[in-house]
């Protein structure tokens, strides 16, 4: 209040710097609230995002309960080639309680919930998946 004659005066990256951080966090006040926003953004304004339902794309909830089980060592362990143990919080130093596990000690995702049984029927023609009969205009009989 000192420096400017009017708030927008105040240049963004500035008054940024300068704000003390909200508790628990390391950004101000403004920061914090462009982020929040933006991470809003991105969630519900994208049709695709894997958590909105009710969609021909959407994930099932069993399917989202699977995909909250998995993790970076998971990731880790399933697509390194040479990886055998690994710490079950994957991006946190080795310390106690996060001591390195063998990877069939790390959990994920059961992919059965993915089986779509229309996908095996043998000796059909038809296309049983909704969303491949709307992108491409099948429709079952």
């Amino acid at each position: 209040m000192d420096l400017y004659q009017h708030i927008d005066d105040v240049d963004l990256l500035a008054g940024i710097m300068a704000e003390d951080p909200v508790p628990g966090s390391f950004v101000g006040p403004t920061l914090y609230c462009i982020m929040a926003k933006q991470l809003y953004l991105f969630r519900f304004s994208d049709r695709f995002w894997f958590e909105r339902g009710k969609q021909y794309h959407s994930l099932t909830l069993p399917q989202l309960h699977e995909i909250r089980k998995t993790n970076m060592a998971r990731l880790a362990c399933d697509n390194a080639e040479g990886i055998t143990h690994i710490q079950p919080q994957a991006l946190l130093n080795v310390g106690h309680g996060n001591e390195p596990l063998p990877c069939s000690r790390i959990p994920g995702a059961d992919l059965s919930k993915w089986h779509d049984d229309s996908c095996h029927a043998q000796g059909h023609k038809q296309h049983g998946n909704s969303y491949f009969n709307y992108l491409f205009g099948h429709k079952n009989n």
